[in-house]
């Protein structure tokens, strides 16, 4: 059927739709057209406008604001009455979405009874690998930190070893530094961790793990080399030194005077 001679506005807007959808976007082609080759059959344009595509539909998907996972994580952390039981609540906590990138969580690593608890910021690639606190060539320095005043993870006395663990529990992808929201939800299961370690000292290797336990915005620089005190949900405090993180002295060798000084003032605390 020929097409009519005047078209309507809606007629004329449906072609141009209908050439738009079937790639038909510039008026002139970058090609040259033989006007003596055999004509291709006419295209048949649509006579009625096509039907109206149904707008697509969004299902409204309702997240948890951060009160609500943070309440959730209180109630989880606060129901822990041992060590074993709230490994189980971390894991079976789904606020943290760095929980479906790890590959193993990172809870504790020594002697759980101990006198020290050491407190890094979060797992690297090797603890992650291990799951456990501490691994690799990060954990091979630690050990010889403590071991220089006589302490170690692996000593199965009260004040000859030592308790590690992180602030997070998850390594964040990349290694790249926790936002504030992972660090607020971690914290709390941190905070009751301290609580059933119950260490007489703790001693926080990283600025992220300082400040967020201190509630201290000032650079591990100023941190460091001063006693601190970390408040407890229960209300109690307890002594705490803040030093470099391991994998901060590796790539910073030249720090390591000032760790050892650290070191050498959580000695005079025992």
């Amino acid at each position: 059927m020929p097409l009519p001679q005047t078209l309507s506005t809606e007629h004329a807007e449906a072609i141009l739709q209908w050439y738009i959808e079937n790639g038909v976007d510039e008026a002139l082609s970058a090609r040259p057209v033989d006007r003596l080759a055999a004509k291709s059959p006419s295209i048949q344009f649509p006579l009625q406008p096509p039907a109206p595509k149904a707008e697509p539909v969004f299902q409204e998907t309702v997240m948890a604001t951060s009160s609500e996972l943070k309440s959730e994580a209180v109630k989880l952390a606060s129901g822990a009455g041992t060590l074993e039981e709230l490994k189980a609540a971390i894991s079976k906590f789904e606020g943290l979405s760095i929980k479906r990138t790890a590959m193993n969580m990172v809870f504790g690593s020594g002697y759980p009874k101990a006198r020290v608890m050491v407190i890094g910021d979060a797992p690297e690639a090797d603890d992650d690998r291990a799951g456990e606190a501490f691994s690799g060539e990060v954990g091979v320095l630690t050990d010889k930190m403590f071991a220089a005043i006589g302490l170690a993870r692996a000593a199965q006395e009260v004040d000859k070893s030592i308790y590690l663990t992180y602030l997070l529990n998850w390594r964040p992808p990349g290694n790249r530094s926790p936002t504030a929201g992972e660090i607020e939800l971690s914290l709390v299961f941190l905070l009751r961790h301290i609580e059933l370690v119950a260490p007489q000292f703790l001693f926080l290797m990283g600025g992220i793990a300082g400040k967020s336990l201190l509630g201290n915005e000032e650079t591990i620089a100023r941190l460091r080399g001063k006693s601190h005190l970390v408040k407890l949900p229960s209300g109690s405090d307890i002594p705490a030194l803040v030093t470099y993180s391991p994998s901060f002295l590796l790539r910073t060798p030249l720090k390591k005077k000032e760790a050892w000084d650290d070191l050498q003032r959580l000695k005079d605390l025992l």
